[in-house]
This record gives C-alpha cells, sequence and structure tokens, in this order.
C-alpha cells in the first residue's frame, strides 16, 4: 500500500466586516461607542469590537482613553 500526500489548501477568511458609523454624538460621549461595540451581522452573527484584549487596547488608544501599547 502507497501513501500519498495531498497537499490542502484552506480558504482564505473573509475579511472583516467595516466598522460602523459612530453613535449619534460619539464624539462628546465616547460611551455611546462603548455602548454600540458589539454588532449584528447578517446570517445571525455577531462581532464584539471589544472581544479580544488587543481589539479593547486598541480601541481604548484610538479614542485616547489608554496609553500606546
Amino acid at each position: 500500500m502507497k501513501a500519498t500526500m495531498e497537499a490542502v489548501t484552506a480558504e482564505p477568511a473573509p475579511p472583516p466586516p467595516p466598522p460602523p458609523p459612530p453613535a449619534p454624538g460619539a464624539e462628546q460621549y465616547v460611551a455611546l461607542d462603548f455602548a454600540n461595540s458589539a454588532l449584528a451581522l447578517s446570517g445571525g452573527k455577531f462581532i464584539d469590537l471589544l472581544g479580544t484584549p488587543a481589539a479593547a487596547n486598541r480601541w481604548l488608544t484610538e479614542r485616547d482613553l489608554a496609553p500606546a501599547a
């Protein structure tokens, strides 16, 4: 019996969705953006813009709420 190896290529991950538009008043009140950081996508999927420590750090530093790493 001869074993063969076939290359398996994974499909690339789809690109992340574009960021949502800012909530009205979010420029004055950052808490509005914070409250709107979890998004419902089509197909019943959700994305949390603060779902990982790196994402939360990025979100906070973009709004000058935490020092840049």
